[in-house]
């Protein structure tokens, strides 16, 4: 009488999608990382970073070296929190948890850009 898959129980359903939905998220900061890092390797290396007319046109070489690090640091933790926060979204059982649980981790992503 019951048609539905044992495996497509709308627990089952509701889990990938939010495993889905955060690894969208989780991709988009880390697409949001590498834009960044494009867009100031195209500005010119100096001794000095010169500004102009609220514009870097000149980064400093030590500038330059510290936002590239810090930026591969995101990108880091941006992988590092994607694949542990599908196990975490894996491993809830309750459809409740699964949401609150997902919410949370975008807020985790959000964050920084909510202090900086």
């Amino acid at each position: 009488e019951d048609l539905t898959p044992p495996a497509l129980q709308p627990g089952v359903v509701l889990c990938l999608f939010c495993i889905f939905l955060w690894f969208l998220y989780a991709c988009n900061d880390i697409r949001m990382t590498c834009l960044s890092l494009e867009a100031v390797s195209g500005i010119p290396r100096g001794r000095h970073s010169v500004f102009k007319k609220d514009a870097l046109e000149v980064i400093s070489r030590l500038r330059f070296l510290a936002f590239v690090i810090s930026r591969l640091l995101h990108m880091g933790f941006s992988c590092y929190l994607l694949q542990l926060g599908s196990v975490w979204l894996a491993g809830t059982t309750s459809i409740q948890d699964l949401i609150l649980n997902a919410v949370a981790l975008g807020a985790i992503i959000e964050i920084d850009q909510m202090i900086f």
